[in-house]
């Protein structure tokens, strides 16, 4: 089940370098790994997490929904998940949420927990929202960001003004146009894919990275 220790776990087993998750925040300003803005899906509650507390969300299973075996999975903190990283040498990749909406308080304290489990220079901040990054950058800019989307001349552009160490995951569109746009603008970038044939594509083009949930091999020679 998505977001939870033993999907982690699974991708540590498999040899993985590392792992991708969604960073939402309860209502009492804990930082949650949740991909939906409600717990409605991947849990037995109901109700938004930023409507929650902590002990609240807490309560619920997030495992059983997806199979028996998991039950009893419990959400995970950004906390706990970064210090889970750091003992296992697998790089974080936080994915900031567009429904939360990053003021520079939350940010600075966004900053500030990832720099208490010693992890800001070994994470990557990700998000489908600019504005995310911004406001997190603007607070320190030494971690490594993503946009994700389908690259154009002026999100290069922003991406590129947040600091030094940035590249794009492209999501969506025409990768290889995409990568051709990157290129041209000295710019690295990852895909995004589960299938053999875009993983062989992405190497051509010089994608430095794959991002996958389910990753399917199959007759993926290179």
């Amino acid at each position: 089940p998505e977001n939870t220790m033993p999907a982690f776990m699974l991708a540590l087993r498999h040899g993985y370098n590392a792992v991708e998750t969604d960073v939402s925040v309860t209502r009492d300003g804990h930082f949650v790994l949740l991909h939906d803005a409600t717990v409605d899906r991947t849990s037995d509650g109901t109700g938004a997490i930023a409507d929650m507390a902590l002990e609240e969300a807490r309560r619920y299973d997030y495992g059983a929904w997806f199979d028996e075996k998991y039950r009893g999975a419990v959400l995970v903190t950004l906390t706990e998940f970064l210090e889970w990283c750091r003992m296992t040498n697998i790089r974080p990749v936080l994915e900031l949420k567009t429904d939360t909406a990053y003021d520079p308080a939350l940010a600075l304290r966004l900053v500030r927990t990832i720099k208490e489990a010693h992890m800001w220079d070994r994470c990557d901040i990700i998000s489908f929202g600019m504005a995310q990054l911004k406001m997190v950058a603007a607070v320190d800019n030494t971690a490594r960001f993503a946009h994700i989307g389908v690259p154009t001349p002026d999100s290069i552009a922003e991406l590129k003004a947040l600091g030094r160490n940035v590249y794009y995951s492209i999501y969506g569109g025409d990768l290889a146009a995409g990568a051709a746009l990157c290129r041209a603008h000295g710019l690295k970038y990852i895909s995004s894919t589960n299938d053999g044939d875009m993983i062989r594509l992405s190497n051509r083009l010089g994608c430095f990275g794959i991002c996958t949930d389910s990753l399917n091999l199959a007759g993926c020679v290179f």
